[in-house]
């Protein structure tokens, strides 16, 4: 009798245990390809890191955590350009001079004051939320520049609102993230335009159709000398 009894409980453990089981399987998060790059990613504060391909362009790093980053190697700089250079098939465009017809953002500006200026983007603005995950949904034809670390993120996909907003830093001169971003978008048939604002900052904007970005870079030196970059898009849905 004692060991018909321990006999029933052993099956219905091992019963328990597959459902437990496939329970587990069919209830586990959801694969979310995007989100799982991003966090998979390495977190690219040690500019050495390589491997990187315009899908994984965006270095995560938490707007709320953000760790500090380490001064660049001349050889990751080099690596950088190579991963530009790559992203835009060799191509380099030349770039014109800027005109002094920016909108200017003051000091302290928040994402919601940028994606504002953006045509299409005030709808959008109250909407967007913070997360590193934004940055690597940043649209393919304006990625952050390779090997940039981000230091905040937002965006939504919400309605009619696909919108982002993404603040970097790279070694990378100003002039060249310029001439990047302006080839992309050219490529990307943007006809983007180049102004400059009274507060030494470089502004690219152009727009296809119902998408639109603009493009703020500004040369850090004094305070850290790296190049600081905000990007603003805003892409119909």
């Amino acid at each position: 009798m004692t060991f018909k009894y321990l006999a029933a409980i052993a099956i219905v453990g091992t019963l328990t245990a597959c459902g437990q089981s496939d329970s587990s399987d069919a209830n586990g998060p959801v694969a979310d390809p995007a989100v799982a790059q991003a966090l998979n990613d390495p977190i690219m504060v040690d500019p050495d890191l390589s491997s990187r391909n315009e899908g994984a362009a965006a270095i995560t790093i938490d707007s709320n955590n953000a760790l500090p980053v380490l001064p660049p190697t001349p050889e990751a700089i080099a690596a950088a350009r190579a991963d530009a250079a790559e992203i835009l098939g060799g191509v380099s465009m030349a770039v014109p001079k800027a005109n002094d017809n920016a909108a200017s953002l003051p000091d302290g500006a928040s994402a919601e004051d940028h994606l504002a200026i953006v045509p299409g983007g005030a709808m959008c603005a109250g909407r967007i939320t913070s997360g590193a995950i934004w940055a690597a949904r940043l649209p393919p034809e304006l990625p952050v520049y390779p090997r940039g670390a981000t230091m905040a993120a937002f965006g939504v996909d919400s309605g009619a609102c696909h919108a982002r907003v993404v603040r970097f830093v790279t070694p990378i001169p100003p002039a060249e993230v310029i001439a990047f971003y302006w080839t992309r978008a050219t490529q990307a048939r943007f006809k983007p335009e180049r102004r400059h604002t009274t507060d030494n900052t470089d502004v690219l904007t152009g727009r296809n159709g119902n998408a639109a970005f603009d493009l703020r870079v500004r040369d850090g030196q004094g305070r850290d000398a790296l190049t600081h970059v905000e990007l603003a898009t805003v892409f119909g849905g």
